[in-house]
């Protein structure tokens, strides 16, 4: 058969094709950051306290936290409800990449760890439930000499949901014992608070939006909001306030959940949260989330606030891959890094997504593999990757053992990822 210029590009491109779809998952899609083959083991540091049944709930990983070369683990459950209900006291345990050990430095008498702080280049976990009374509420800092000091000194706090440092001063965002909502404040690193009462319910977190400084409570459901609430309990129950000098929060009564989550069609029946804020660069980032299981979460999506100044306010949605949740955030180095995970037949496809701090709506794949369950939280440390395995229930009331992954609690490490990407846009 003689062989035509026309015919000699067509096998060309054929050959080209077939090479595509050799690359491709079932989905056709090039795998160029499938990492699955590369991922370490590094153990299950809280089965030895939480070991089977329920208790595989408390050791999903909340939180990691990178500090002075090692990697922070949270776990334990607050919650109510089961599984593992009321899982305190929980040790903090780290990872020490030079030893390659977990090694234990301390214990909260909380019900969980459930998120670490770094304040002005010192370590923090905010006292999520106390296994006390409910008279005071704590707070755990690392001192200089590597030793955790517990302070119970803080009026009235079930929760302390976090810690934020703004101009010099320390903040907390609490539930207060008579379902109150307010915020803690210490001008002495916290020896002293003085506590601001924000009406009902709970402050779940601080966004630093443009250096100003935001509380944010739940966000009731529509339904709530519309047919179950008086105009008096829309006064106590307004979800934004905006921190005024010396020690004062007004309540932003225009921004609404449509304004605060934009491009989402939330579900009226569930009231609504923000996880894992961060400052990148003047802008907050968030992943917007349903409230679950008492304190925890489930993510609905991610979003950038430009500007939450009264007449103009600027919130954005980050695109992320249809069919993914978002679980954590990272901000390393100018890049904004977001964790998810879809669910793909028996196993879970774990992506981690970055944009740069000057355009993060435009997102690239870092990397991608394949796991038994999700990863909850993850860190970056040395140029590896770490995540921290988690599981979660669909009804706390009414769940089944086999929606606790017996992976839950395990943690990864995929080494060498970003030695390669440092130039890539």
């Amino acid at each position: 058969m003689k062989v035509t210029g026309f015919n000699f590009r067509r096998i060309c491109l054929l050959v080209i094709l077939l090479g595509f779809l050799s690359a491709c998952g079932d989905n056709g899609k090039v795998a160029v950051n499938d990492l699955t083959d590369r991922i370490e083991v590094l153990g299950n540091p809280y089965q030895s306290k939480y070991k089977d049944g329920a208790y595989v709930y408390a050791r999903n990983i909340w939180d990691m936290q990178s500090y002075q070369g090692s990697i922070y683990l949270g776990a334990g459950n607050s919650s109510n409800n089961g599984p593992a209900q009321n899982a305190g006291p929980v040790p903090i345990i780290k990872f020490d990449p030079v030893t390659q050990k977990f090694i234990q430095e301390g214990v909260v008498d909380d019900e969980q760890i459930d998120v670490y702080h770094v304040v002005n280049g010192e370590l923090y976990t905010p006292g999520h439930d106390p296994k006390e009374s409910w008279k005071l509420g704590n707070f755990y800092h690392r001192d200089n000499n590597g030793v955790w000091v517990k302070y119970r000194n803080i009026p009235s706090a079930i929760h302390t949901y976090s810690l934020a440092g703004y101009k010099e001063k320390l903040f907390g965002s609490l539930n207060l014992n008579d379902d109150g909502a307010a915020v803690s404040i210490s001008e002495d690193k916290g020896k002293t608070w003085t506590v601001t009462s924000i009406g009902r319910s709970r402050v779940y977190g601080f966004l630093d939006v443009a250096n100003s400084l935001y509380a944010i409570k739940r966000f009731p459901s529509l339904i709530q909001w519309e047919d179950e609430m008086t105009i008096d309990e829309h006064e106590l129950y307004n979800p934004v306030y905006e921190f005024k000098e010396p020690n004062s929060f007004i309540p932003r009564k225009d921004i609404t959940p449509e304004i605060f989550f934009p491009n989402t069609k939330l579900n009226d029946n569930k009231t609504t949260k923000i996880v894992r804020p961060l400052t990148v660069g003047e802008k907050g980032v968030y992943i917007g989330a349903y409230t679950h299981n008492d304190h925890q979460f489930l993510p609905f999506g991610v979003y950038i606030a430009t500007s939450l100044a009264k007449g103009h306010v600027q919130v954005d949605k980050i695109p992320i891959p249809d069919q993914f949740k978002a679980w954590d955030l990272l901000f390393k180095e100018g890049y904004l890094y977001i964790l998810t995970s879809q669910q793909n037949g028996d196993g879970v496809n774990i992506k981690v997504l970055r944009s740069t701090v000057d355009d993060l709506l435009n997102l690239s794949e870092v990397l991608d593999f394949t796991a038994h369950t999700f990863a909850r939280s993850f860190e970056i440390l040395d140029n590896d990757f770490y995540f921290g395995l988690g599981s979660e229930v669909e009804n706390s009331k009414q769940w089944r053992q086999e929606e606790l992954k017996p992976e839950t609690g395990q943690i990864l490490r995929i080494r060498n990822v970003l030695l390669n990407k440092s130039s890539e846009k």
